[in-house]
């Protein structure tokens, strides 16, 4: 009987599992977050009319598809208010017009499907220009986005799907700016220069080149000026056009007695705003007046706007710079501007005794004239004396010893650059018998720095920081150095990271050239806080170097916030001052500060630790305690460079987190955040250092101050 069981048992389990092989499998599941494919698309700006190209779309193989049972359908649909200027044709023998990578299937007005014929294989594109160009409606705005779906199915079932949404166009707003330098003297004569003017797109396309639209009208609005087409005509690449092109001015460019300038757009600007400069040439004939010269900029896509390039005098300099985008100085360095000319031309003539002035920008100044020098400017002129340099070395002041009639030509020009000199264009002005302000080169950077930047804590030692990434801007940007501490061989010292107070470097880091081939010799850390990197060659190609396995030391005098570097002061050789900042650490933990000064005591000490001032605290008769700003700063969190000291308006300033105190010498008002408190005592000068009154600085930036009569020490606790 058991034997008979087991076998019925054993018959119904074969059944069983013949009948589960003949029941059909179920599609199997689909995980949300596979990728059968992938989509990209490019748009463009357009106008809001007919016969407009879009970008394309296209569909690839994702990731997760490794094989098709099916067939691969893509189905792109136009939003409202566009439309297909002809509606594709399933089996138009020009459908690939429209599509390629597969047959269209399906087609309306606004909307294509297409089958796929290898999407493992072959990517399918669908197009939106030439014969399958969009006609948009003129109420039209903002982004064209075309759904974009994509499934498999059987024939049966759809196996999987996916939607986009593709940005393939952009309705361009047509916004152009116009605007002018300013603007310069000019006296009667021709080839007279007035001030660039620029007509910049806000966005591509707002400039169109088609016929009838593309026509701009700079019109001269003085009686007795007009426009020296000759010399305009004559000048290579004027006017300038980048993003878009221009057709060349030519004879019939100029209309209306030559008062009007006409420039045609030829092309329109693409995926980069376009925009066109030009710097005006005049007749200004014997019977205009002075004042101003204003033009009138006009067009179907420029706003009527009116600008003033020039202004008419009488016995004025012309003054005209020559191959002013050649030469350039780098901050930290000295350079020769020996291409660029300029060419002062004197209505009549300069007399005896006419001198004139050629001031730098803030942060340059003039190359300082020695034994073996006689002028920071070379000249033409028989009669042109250099005289002094004035104002920190910004202003170089010359005289003519006698009539000159000539135009005088400068060139030469030795000029330096400082770490805080404004990057671009080099604009000197004239003052005295010349005037006016002139681009005459550019000011540019040797190297930039970018830093990874990790959270450390305030205090401990070998701790791990950053790795920081110095490039050359250019190959050879970065010249030789040496240890001489003499700046006036314009040799650099080296190139050198110095750390902040507080922070000291645990061992020497790693330096390596990671691209290019600029040559590095030794690398050494100075007084524990200071990197110094020996450069030996400069490149033949424009090269990186990487700083890693940076360690750091962090002392009690360290405050939270970025730890930030100074990059360059010993290779700027110009001041000490640093050429670059970064940061590669930011301390981020919190602590207790308690620090103790002692009255007529040179050392204080903060959370245990001895430090030394310059200058000691003092007791004043009416029994007020005072300290040097810099160590009380130190002591309550403030770092090194949130101390700020203004000479001119004798005023000290303390930031640290969102609170900034501000004292003035002499006055009892301390200022917290820009509301005023009163004190009972001023901070004053002694020695030549900055003392404050210690409780009122203390308690503003919530500390508590106590004082021990015994043995006449300050506490202060923060918390």
């Amino acid at each position: 009987m058991l034997k008979t069981r087991k076998k019925w048992i054993s018959v119904l389990l074969t059944l069983a599992m013949l009948v589960g092989l003949m029941v059909p499998l179920a599609a199997p599941a689909v995980a949300d977050d596979y990728e059968y494919a992938k989509f990209s698309a490019g748009f463009t700006y357009v106008d809001a009319e007919d016969n407009q190209n879009l970008g394309k779309i296209s569909i690839a193989n994702g990731d997760d598809l490794s094989s098709v049972s099916g067939s691969v359908y893509i189905q792109v649909t136009l939003p409202d208010g566009v439309e297909y200027k002809d509606a594709p044709t399933i089996g138009d023998a020009n459908s690939t017009a429209y599509a390629t990578g597969g047959s269209i299937v399906g087609a309306t007005d606004n909307s294509i499907t297409v089958e796929a014929n290898n999407i493992i294989a072959t990517d399918v594109e669908v197009l939106f220009n030439g014969d399958s160009a969009v006609d948009i409606d003129s109420d039209v705005t903002g982004n064209i986005t075309a759904e974009v779906k994509v499934w498999e199915s059987d024939g049966t079932q759809t196996l999987w799907e996916q939607t986009y949404n593709a940005t393939v166009g952009k309705i361009a707003s047509g916004d152009v700016t116009v605007s002018a330098k300013s603007a310069k003297k000019v006296t009667v004569g021709s080839n007279k220069q007035g001030a660039k003017i620029t007509i910049a797109e806000n966005e591509p396309g707002a400039l169109s080149a088609d016929p009838g639209d593309d026509e701009i009208f700079i019109t001269i609005q003085k009686s007795g000026v007009k426009w020296d087409k000759t010399n305009l005509i004559l000048i290579a690449n004027q006017p300038v056009a980048s993003g878009l092109t221009i057709d060349p001015i030519v004879a019939t460019s100029f209309t209306n007695s030559d008062k009007t300038l006409k420039l045609t757009v030829a092309t329109a600007s693409g995926a980069f705003s376009g925009k066109i400069e030009i710097t005006p040439r005049f007749i200004v004939n014997p019977g205009a007046s002075e004042g101003d010269i204003s033009v009138k900029v006009s067009g179907d896509d420029v706003d009527d706007t009116e600008l003033v390039v020039a202004t008419v005098g009488e016995g004025d300099v012309a003054v005209e710079v020559e191959k002013a985008d050649k030469d350039s100085v780098k901050l930290g360095r000295k350079a020769t501007f020996d291409d660029v000319k300029i060419t002062l031309n004197p209505d009549t003539n300069f007399a005896v005794d006419d001198y004139f002035s050629i001031t730098l920008p803030e942060g340059l100044k003039w190359k300082d004239v020695d034994s073996s020098d006689t002028t920071p400017v070379d000249d033409n002129s028989g009669n042109l004396e250099f005289v002094d340099l004035v104002d920190s070395d910004r202003t170089a002041w010359f005289i003519f010893g006698g009539n000159e009639s000539s135009d005088v030509e400068l060139t030469n020009l030795d000029i330096l650059a400082d770490y805080d000199a404004e990057l671009g264009d080099l604009e000197v002005t004239f003052g005295g018998a010349v005037e006016g302000s002139y681009k005459i080169g550019a000011v540019k950077v040797s190297f930039t720095v970018e830093a990874e930047k990790v959270n450390v804590p305030l205090l401990g030692s070998d701790i791990a920081a950053g790795k920081i990434v110095i490039t050359e801007t250019g190959a050879g940007a970065l010249i030789a150095t040496d240890d001489n501490d003499d700046k006036d061989d314009w040799v650099p010292g080296y190139f050198d990271i110095k750390l902040p107070m507080g922070v000291t470097f645990a061992r020497t880091p790693e330096v390596d050239v990671t691209d290019g081939d600029l040559d590095l010799g030794t690398v050494s850390v100075v007084d524990d806080n200071k990197l110094r990197i020996q450069i030996e060659g400069k490149s033949n190609l424009k090269s990186t170097f990487e700083i890693t396995d940076i360690y750091y030391n962090i002392d009690n005098r360290a405050t939270e916030g970025d730890i930030t570097l100074k990059i360059g002061e010993e290779y700027n050789l110009i001041s000490d001052n640093a050429l670059a900042k970064v940061a590669n650490a930011t301390i981020v933990s919190e602590r207790k500060r308690d620090a103790s000064f002692a009255i007529d005591s040179t050392t204080y000490v903060v959370n245990g630790t001895e430090y030394t001032m310059d200058v000691a605290p003092y007791v004043t008769a009416a029994g007020r305690t005072y300290m040097p700003v810099r160590y009380l700063a130190y002591a309550l969190g403030v770092s090194e460079e949130n101390v700020y000291w203004d000479a001119a308006a004798q005023t000290v300033t303390l930031l640290k987190g969102t609170t900034a105190i501000q004292l003035t010498i002499g006055s009892n008002v301390l200022k917290v955040n820009g509301i005023s408190l009163p004190m009972d005592v001023a901070p004053e000068i002694k020695d030549g250092r900055t003392m404050l009154p210690a409780r009122f600085v203390a308690e503003a930036l919530g500390a508590s101050v106590g004082y021990d009569e015994a043995t006449q020490t300050v506490t202060i606790n923060l918390d």
